[in-house]
């Protein structure tokens, strides 16, 4: 199973910011939607990068004046891996295994957002018998 499969699955696309976006709005998204990892994309819906629940939290503990002001571009993550509509999902979960993150962006060949997977959506798919698993060599 590709991952493109995965996210027709989705009823929605997720919530996204701009790289304006006010951090304590991005926070209230994230609590609002019970989604950790919001994409930042620009205006032509390419990704541009992501910014999780940790980057906040992280940004408030060391900032005395706190996170007002602040807009998204500040904080997120730039450097973000991603995978195009057509990697198996076997693929998207070795990657966020050995990269240690829970959400995969997809995206296609110009860069713009399709969706975001969840490491638990298709860990679920793969115990599910969705897709088959990694052979072992």
């Amino acid at each position: 199973m590709v991952i493109g499969s995965v996210l027709q699955k989705q009823a929605t696309r997720p919530p996204c910011a701009s790289p304006e976006t006010p951090v304590a709005e991005a926070a209230r998204v994230m609590a609002g939607t019970g989604i950790g990892t919001l994409p930042v994309i620009d205006r032509d819906g390419r990704l541009v990068g992501l910014v999780a629940e940790r980057d906040i939290l992280s940004l408030a503990a060391e900032r005395r004046s706190g996170i007002r002001g602040l807009a998204v571009e500040e904080v997120m993550q730039r450097d973000v891996v991603t995978m195009p509509a057509e990697a198996p999902v076997e693929t998207a979960l070795t990657v966020m295994e050995r990269a240690r993150f829970r959400h995969m962006p997809v995206c296609d060949g110009q860069g713009r957002l399709l969706g975001l997977v969840g490491l638990a959506d298709l860990l679920h798919l793969v115990l599910r018998g969705g897709a088959p698993a990694a052979s072992a060599a």
